[in-house]
């Protein structure tokens, strides 16, 4: 039987990244449309088919899904559904992944999360793992998701899912704690990439979005409109992503002469990692929020005591995910930087099947040469740059008006 054509396959031949492959293929921006052309070409040329095509071809053949594995916290494939009992391969799934360099044979890839991140019914990382389970699909392999339960880090115990050889490698959503995450990294057969966090101590490659710079810029538009008396609302040092955003928000503050003062860092979660959001007694003019569902839960708690945004307040968030905020009326749009969490899974999947298949090329330099496109690599660490959405939650301090 012929190999799949993979977008891989159609990258290497075109000389760019899988990232710019997919959007080509997609229809999505950032690609030029002569490239996109010759893509799209190459693709039919070389009898690419995307992943809906290919689950109609073997929906024919198909006999049904395989048994149902259970993974303690869940399990999750295409089509499947989160939960103790979801299939592994439902109906029209692509071939598994033929035996790699290292031996790899599963074509399957578990995808760690920990618990306090999925407490609500849409969850950033929970839209981040579905870019996940797509980007890993349309290369022939299915994900196994088991949700890490605090105690389980504590300990710290090896995942269910990485005992027995059975995945080829893993791909960890989310902040972890030291001693768990070197545990992880510990054995040597089984690759492992850490998506949205960063630990420098930690060995193991990492894919992060440009939380210093991202902060950086929508702190510089706040003090652009008038502001001087900003807050940050985010519990600094709970996770590395919280963290590169403060020290962006510090260098705005800093290069406009702007002190820090008690009382204008505001925690937005309590010590299980729960986003509660409480208004201080003496308000700011702005806040800088380090995530959107902080900013939303803030704006509920401005509006209960009687306060407008921005009109009294002006607030920006980070990532350009409402969750289930996205179908309320009679709000402004948040102003917020957007993470791209396409091109995260994207150059997250490509780094960990290039561990699979065998030795990981030469990422290139800090200008992302080689690798992804829009993002920066260095050491085992993958910056993707996202951009700032400009929305109607800022204005002028009611005392400039």
């Amino acid at each position: 039987m012929p190999k799949a054509v993979r977008m891989a396959d159609i990258a290497a031949q075109v000389g760019v990244s899988i990232v710019t492959v997919s959007k080509a293929l997609s229809g999505k921006d950032g690609v030029s449309e002569i490239l996109r052309s010759r893509i799209q070409a190459l693709a039919v040329e070389m009898g690419y088919m995307t992943p809906s095509a290919k689950a109609a071809k073997s929906m024919k053949t198909a006999a049904g899904a395989e048994a149902a594995r259970n993974v303690s916290g869940g399990l999750h494939a295409p089509g499947g559904g989160f939960g103790t009992d979801a299939a592994a391969e439902p109906p029209g799934a692509p071939a598994k992944a033929g035996r790699s360099a290292r031996g790899a044979v599963s074509g399957s890839i578990g995808v760690l999360i920990p618990q306090q991140f999925l407490h609500r019914d849409t969850s950033f990382y929970w839209h981040m793992y579905t870019q996940l389970v797509t980007r890993f699909h349309a290369d022939g392999y299915f994900t196994v998701l088991e949700v890490i339960k605090p105690e389980d880090e504590q300990v710290p115990a090896l995942p269910r899912v990485m005992r027995g050889g059975k995945i080829d490698g893993v791909v960890v959503i989310g902040q972890v704690q030291k001693a768990f995450g070197a545990l992880l990294c510990s054995g040597k057969k089984t690759p492992v990439v850490f998506l949205d966090s960063y630990d420098a101590e930690r060995p193991g490659d990492s894919v992060i979005s440009d939380g210093f710079h991202g902060m950086y810029f929508l702190t510089g538009h706040l003090i652009s409109a008038g502001h001087t008396d900003i807050a940050f609302l985010g519990s600094v040092g709970a996770t590395s992503s919280i963290s590169d955003r403060y020290f962006g928000f510090r260098r705005a503050m800093c290069e406009h002469g702007l002190e820090m003062r008690p009382g204008m860092v505001i925690p937005d979660r309590d010590d299980s990692g729960i986003v509660r959001v409480s208004v201080p007694g003496r308000l700011p003019t702005a806040f800088a929020c380090n995530c959107d569902l902080a900013a939303y839960d803030l704006m509920v708690e401005l509006r209960a005591r009687g306060l407008r945004v921005p009109a009294d307040v002006s607030v920006v968030g980070f990532d350009d995910y409402a969750g289930n905020y996205a179908n309320l009326t009679g709000w402004p749009g948040l102003t917020t930087y957007a993470v791209d969490t396409e091109a995260m899974a994207c150059a997250c999947a490509e780094k960990i099947l290039h561990k699979i298949r065998g030795p990981l090329e030469d990422a290139g330099g800090l200008d992302g040469s080689g690798g992804s496109g829009g993002a920066a690599q260095m050491s085992g660490l993958q910056v993707v740059s996202g951009a700032v959405v400009w929305r109607d939650s800022v204005a002028k301090p009611r005392a400039l008006d």
